[in-house]
């Protein structure tokens, strides 16, 4: 029978003490279950491995327990991997979410899930492990205890979101403010201040209608001497001033 291992170097128990059980822990979903989120733990030591899946909606627990012998029933009959080496693929597929695929979720029956493992060692080599998961009995107790662990982790959340919130809105204060363009003005010269200006300002702004300028006093005095002088200037002998 052949014999692989993982293609990946990382092992999520690489740091494993020898004779002390090592757990990965952690949130999940599968595509092949909508709607619906899991805790999952992965604990493994010398003589078993243990898969145990939560439902965070439900709090309803499945379990998986696997030893040497177990796993050649779980796995393809001409395929032998080392226990170690599955459910190091186990643990990091589950952390890992973009390899969706090599792991799906089925219900089995009304007691029993399934979690299908592919293990993708290569174009020719992609050996698939069926996990079934019994679920346990809970008491009211755990029940509780897993509901208070969920608000205490939502709590948590909500405390990291108003961190973030307070420090952006620490940053915004204490930024300078932004500079506004200055709007054009005219200068002080160049601003009419006659009397009637003023006055024809006025009356626009209170009768809302343009007002007509009278033309200033000296227009009149020389339009005056300009016809009185035009009149004089007409004069024809024996005719008298032409009109």
């Amino acid at each position: 029978m052949p014999t692989a291992h993982a293609a990946s170097t990382f092992s999520p128990f690489s740091g494993a003490v020898p004779g002390v059980p090592s757990t990965i822990e952690g949130k999940i979903s599968f595509w092949t279950t909508p709607g619906e989120n899991f805790r999952y733990t992965v604990t493994t030591d010398k003589l078993e491995s243990v898969l145990t899946l939560e439902s965070r909606k439900s709090k309803k627990k499945w379990e998986c327990r696997v030893d040497d012998t177990k796993l050649k029933t779980c796995g393809p009959e001409n395929v032998a991997l080392p226990r170690h080496v599955v459910f190091s693929y186990l643990a990091e597929t589950l952390q890992n979410p973009q390899v969706g695929p090599h792991r799906l979720l089925f219900q089995h029956d009304e007691t029993q899930l399934c979690l299908a493992l592919t293990l993708v060692f290569g174009p020719m080599f992609a050996p698939t492990y069926s996990l079934p998961l019994t679920t346990l009995e809970l008491s009211r107790e755990d029940v509780l205890e897993a509901q208070v662990v969920e608000l205490q982790e939502e709590v948590g959340d909500l405390r990291k979101e108003l961190a973030e919130l307070r420090r952006f809105v620490n940053e915004r204060l204490a930024a300078p403010p932004a500079e506004t363009p200055a709007k054009p003005t005219k200068a002080r010269d160049e601003v009419k201040t006659e009397p009637s200006t003023l006055n024809a300002q006025a009356a626009e702004f209170v009768l809302n209608q343009p007002t007509v300028i009278p033309p200033p006093p000296e227009v009149y005095a020389t339009d005056a001497a300009a016809s009185a002088s035009s009149y004089y200037a007409s004069y024809q002998p024996g005719q008298g001033y032409m009109a």
